[in-house]
């Protein structure tokens, strides 16, 4: 799936719960583990090394820019 998607108009449907929240980033998550490249390392080491950040960061982000 493709990131956009997972981003479109987050301010409207942005998750709350911590189940929630922990769907939606486990789609990134399964996705960078399927890169041949940064496959034996962490999540958050992946998001490092492909200069990615989190979808709930992402998503604070975007919270914060439609407030401001």
């Amino acid at each position: 799936m493709n990131c956009m998607l997972l981003e479109y108009c987050t301010p409207i449907w942005s998750p709350y719960s911590v189940t929630m929240v922990k769907r939606v980033e486990s789609m990134q998550r399964a996705f960078t583990k399927k890169l041949h490249d940064v496959n034996g390392l962490t999540y958050r080491e992946r998001l490092s090394v492909l200069r990615l950040e989190s979808l709930e960061l992402r998503r604070l982000k975007a919270d914060l820019i439609m407030c401001f």
